[in-house]
């Protein structure tokens, strides 16, 4: 076959084939588009809530008082810690069996044992408490945060490149003379096969 009949051969494409191809990237690109319209709109409404609690912070700061009489006290307390065990059991079975929930139980571990050191070390000010709630935040609590936030670093950092060398395809991990191999293990034709040692040979 000349290199002409070869044009010619290439130029009878069918036409469906090009459109499918068109349609399937017209189809990605809309998909595109939504999704960043839904990441702008998502950060649109996080900004505005950051600038909104602006305001209300510093009203706080200057109306609220400094002691209070607060009701369901040791309901508020037990709630939270009951959460944060929650919090910390879901963390733990991620490490052994979930990898990839890891990220998300971490940060959230994480963000709830600083909220608690916060709350014990200030609520505690100047009572007899105080000593203990300032040796755990800063012996337990803290490090613990930071220990999940580090893990959550790592896992992310770790995770993307154990997916890409497991998902590599196995021709495409091996040398050509492999390749060659599985495309004759896979044929009908028995002979074509069996040429192909002769023409690595040559």
């Amino acid at each position: 076959m000349s290199a002409r009949d070869i044009e010619e051969t290439g130029d009878r494409r069918d036409p469906a084939e090009g459109i499918g191809v068109r349609a399937t990237a017209s189809a990605a690109a809309a998909a595109h588009t939504r999704s960043a319209a839904r990441a702008s709109a998502a950060a649109a409404a996080t900004a505005a809530a950051t600038a909104a609690l602006v305001p209300w912070t510093v009203h706080l700061a200057a109306t609220l008082p400094g002691r209070f009489k607060a009701h369901h006290w040791n309901t508020a307390w037990v709630g939270f810690d009951v959460a944060l065990i929650a919090v910390l059991a879901v963390t733990a079975w991620a490490m052994w069996l979930r990898p990839r929930v890891l990220p998300a139980a971490a940060v959230v571990a994480a963000t709830l044992l600083a909220a608690d050191a916060w709350f014990d070390v200030v609520t505690s000010w100047g009572t007899s408490d105080q000593a203990v709630t300032i040796a755990t935040a800063v012996f337990a609590e803290l490090p613990l945060a930071a220990f999940l936030l580090w893990l959550r670093a790592r896992s992310t950092r770790v995770g993307p490149a154990r997916t890409s060398t497991r998902s590599r395809p196995l021709a495409a991990s091996r040398g050509p003379r492999n390749r060659r191999r599985l495309s004759c293990s896979s044929s009908t034709s028995s002979a074509s096969c069996a040429a192909a040692p002769e023409r690595e040979g040559s």
